[in-house]
């Protein structure tokens, strides 16, 4: 995010945010403190800085809580990109079933295993091998009770499709065609009743992105230009990093 970040401040306005329980914020270790004030941070920022209006990029978790503050405040966004994510809905089946398993996971000192998992599938040692640097990097570098309530908190994140369809802030989601995120985007409500365009962009597989340029998207009502409303100069753009 940080190439993103660098690239989009030549000419921009960038405020990059580490939600709570990442980074050096603080880490309370109730799920409470998380979920939908994760989403009210962002507001509470801007109001801060005397900022009236932002664009708001977030990617994995990160873009759950942008998509939130769409639907909560449309007053406060000018327009919202979601990287590697899509619509977590209220009735997403097994959603609370895999998020007691990482918590759980995370509780007991495993680090967020089922997570890194499901994002890297496949038995191959290379996959493997990455998933083990991986969860003992995050698991040295946080505070996995914390985490544990950041995952406990991720329901009130959830949108509606009520909430879809009435928002009327341009957005843009952003998938990799092997990324498991592409799962549960929903793409029918996102492209026939929502004002969001939606790219798929070729990917090296796992929850990132890769440099490719060509990609294909789904057109929306407005237009998929218009995911990036706004003019250079005095414009804000708000990053939500949920990097652990």
């Amino acid at each position: 995010m940080a190439d993103i970040s660098n690239k989009l401040a030549r000419e921009f306005q960038v405020i990059i945010i580490d939600v709570r329980g990442h980074g050096r914020r603080e880490k309370p270790l109730e799920p409470e403190q998380y979920g939908i004030e994760m989403a009210r941070d962002v507001i509470r920022l801007l109001d801060h800085l005397n900022i009236d209006r932002a664009n708001l990029v977030g990617y994995s978790m990160g873009g759950l809580i942008t998509a939130k503050c769409a639907m909560l405040h449309p007053d406060r966004v000018s327009s919202f990109c979601v990287g590697g994510a899509g619509w977590l809905r209220p009735d997403q089946e097994e959603a609370p079933e895999f998020i007691a398993q990482v918590a759980k996971s995370l509780d007991e000192g495993n680090g967020p295993l089922p997570l890194l998992q499901r994002l890297n599938p496949g038995q191959d040692p290379a996959t493997q091998a990455k998933i083990k640097t991986t969860n003992a990097f995050l698991k040295s570098v946080n505070n996995s009770k914390a985490l544990a309530a950041v995952f406990r908190s991720l329901p009130q994140l959830a949108i509606t499709q009520a909430n879809l369809t009435q928002c009327k802030v341009p957005g843009l989601f952003i998938v990799g065609t092997t990324d498991p995120a592409l799962t549960s985007i929903y793409l029918k409500v996102l492209d026939e009743d929502f004002e969001a365009a939606v790219s798929v962009v070729p990917s090296l597989g796992e929850h990132e992105p890769s440099q490719a340029s060509n990609h294909t998207r789904k057109p929306s009502k407005k237009g998929p230009e218009k995911a990036h409303a706004g003019s250079r100069g005095n414009e804000k753009y708000t990053q939500v990093d949920s990097n652990n």
